[in-house]
């Protein structure tokens, strides 16, 4: 079984303290490219449309069917807080790392952290996320 392929997501995000979710569910685009790269695609509604580049990343196989990941996207503008619909954005970096599962050669679950940064690279929110995915043939 390999990663490398195009996945459709569905992502969760979690307050790490409690395991709350934190809004609706969202798709994503996930793509494992041979050589160890990714790429990303999130349709995340709490971001204001073009707010968000895609993200780009790395990942390594960490055991039979177990993989890490981690990813980088910029913040291109501010949005201020609009509860519960979003938390508001600053500008900056999104950063991610996950560790994905094979269950079988067509399906994955991840579980990881994101964390965002000021222009300065100062962190102002982490959160947890959860996902489920299916690979595009």
């Amino acid at each position: 079984m390999t990663i490398e392929g195009v996945w459709g997501m569905t992502i969760t995000l979690r307050d790490c303290a409690t395991n709350a979710p934190l809004g609706q569910p969202f798709r994503s685009i996930l793509t494992f490219h041979q050589g160890g790269t990714i790429s990303e695609s999130p349709a995340n509604p709490g971001l204001a449309p073009g707010q968000r580049t895609p993200g780009h990343g790395v990942w390594t196989q960490a055991g039979a069917a177990t993989y890490s990941s981690r990813f980088l996207a910029a913040i291109l503008f501010d949005t201020p807080p609009n509860p519960p619909a979003s938390p508001g954005f600053l500008a900056g970096w999104q950063t991610g790392t996950q560790t994905a599962v094979l269950s079988d050669p067509d399906r994955l679950t991840t579980t990881g952290q994101v964390q965002f940064f000021d222009v300065n690279r100062v962190l102002y929110r982490t959160v947890c996320a959860g996902a489920s995915g299916e690979r595009f043939t």
